[in-house]
């Protein structure tokens, strides 16, 4: 069973990137922009891009960041652009590659924040 869990302590300050899920990965918030990163040695699918569709029905997807040559994962962390004050509740789904494994999993972690630019 995979163990999934949302920090649930936010505290902004001096433009640092806050954790706010963490799995198979790390989605942060620096500024306007949300960051996601794979667990060590993890790679994270670009085929199918990672996507958090929120309680109101808007999604967010992450779709900027350099591919790796065959384009299938992502060689640097995707990010995606939120506004300030946006709620982010809901779902993200992505598909992660873990350490070792050559064949992708999906992942549904809950997303329950308010997120604010500092």
């Amino acid at each position: 069973m995979k163990h999934l869990w949302l920090l649930g302590l936010l505290a902004f300050g001096c433009g640092k990137a806050i954790p706010v899920v963490a799995a198979p990965v790390t989605l942060s918030v620096q500024g306007d922009k949300l960051t996601l990163r794979p667990a060590a040695g993890g790679r994270i699918n670009a085929r199918l891009a990672p996507t958090i569709e929120l309680a109101s029905g808007e999604r967010i997807v992450f779709d900027q960041g350099a591919l790796d040559s065959d384009s299938a994962y992502f060689a640097e962390p995707p990010t995606a652009s939120f506004r300030s004050g946006t709620a982010l509740l809901g779902i993200l789904r992505v598909g992660v590659c873990p350490a070792g494994l050559a064949v992708c999993q999906s992942f549904e972690l809950p997303v329950d924040q308010l997120l604010t630019a500092p």
